[in-house]
């Protein structure tokens, strides 16, 4: 089954996009992604485990993207690419060679977000290409949580057909979904079961540094205010003294962001290093049951 066969009209999205959800659209690219993996007859949800990861990130929440080793439980591989010819003619070309373009366009031309943003203002979101029929002029796409049509100038807009010098291209990736590469049955739940429990055990492991990081960071802040009421306790006749204690609390603060800085970025580097060889080791795995199951062919 191929995307070109799903109907928008008919279309049932999955069961997180359901309208009966209080949010069942949250982040445009994820969103996509569960139906990319719906659309054919994939479970989405095994390959979320990093959703176990997700903490506050300043002024909000972290990012949910799943890692790439995540994505190759359920046969899914992403990859940035570099729209350097009309973004029409590579959507058709990676479409004929069973991949698809996850890309940001501009929800203006976006038919489906009628009552908020189409033709009324411009917002940047993610949609993903299911279907071209270039004679018709007419485009299927994913976007948030379920699969629509675009045709005439919105098409001309979302996918041009000419390649504009001043025009600002947009991020582009080209997905290929292979369900013969997916885990599957007691496998998948097992392999998606041990991610969210280390992903888990990871992010603990970073709080608890985080946390001694910042006990430590604590104890510089009131050892620098204690050093200045002892200061000012002494010289509080003269302004420099004063100006004496409000360095030593300044240079306090500034090795206490040093120290919670410097933990965050270890940690990071710590979990990255992690994850990059997690997803080595699980694509020997792969290799290693690809070759087992083609010896065992051989022998039937």
């Amino acid at each position: 089954m191929t995307y070109a066969a799903v109907d928008p009209a008919s279309y049932v999205p999955h069961a997180v996009h359901a309208r009966n959800r209080t949010y069942p659209e949250s982040n445009c690219w994820l969103d996509v992604v569960v139906e990319l993996l719906h659309a054919r007859g994939l479970e989405p949800m095994a390959c979320l485990g990093s959703c176990v990861r997700l903490d506050l990130d300043g002024d909000q929440l972290s990012f949910l993207k799943p890692s790439e080793a995540e994505l190759a439980l359920v046969g899914m591989r992403v990859n940035e690419i570099q729209p350097w010819r009309p973004l029409r003619q590579q959507a058709m070309e990676n479409l004929a060679a069973g991949r698809t373009l996850i890309l940001e366009a501009d929800a203006h031309f976006l038919p489906d977000t009628q009552g908020t943003t189409y033709r009324t203002s411009h917002t940047k979101t993610s949609i993903a290409v299911a279907a071209l029929d270039t004679a018709a002029g007419v485009l299927h796409y994913f976007h948030g949580g379920g699969l629509y049509a675009l045709d005439g100038d919105d098409l001309a807009q979302v996918l041009p057909d000419d390649a504009d010098p001043d025009r600002l291209n947009p991020y582009v990736e080209a997905v290929r979904v292979d369900p013969q590469r997916a885990l599957d049955g007691d496998a998948l739940r097992a392999a998606s079961a041990a991610d969210a429990r280390r992903r888990r055990g990871i992010g603990q492991a970073r709080q608890g540094r985080l946390a001694e990081a910042t006990r430590e960071a604590g104890g510089v802040v009131q050892e620098a205010a204690e050093g200045q009421d002892q200061l000012v306790g002494q010289e509080a006749v003269t302004k420099q003294a004063e100006g004496a204690a409000e360095d030593i609390v300044e240079d306090a603060r500034a090795r206490e962001r040093e120290i919670r800085l410097g933990a965050e970025d270890y940690a990071d580097e710590m979990l990255a290093n992690l994850e990059v060889n997690l997803g080595k080791l699980l694509t020997a795995v792969q290799r290693g049951r690809d070759r087992l199951q083609g010896k065992v062919n051989q022998r039937q």
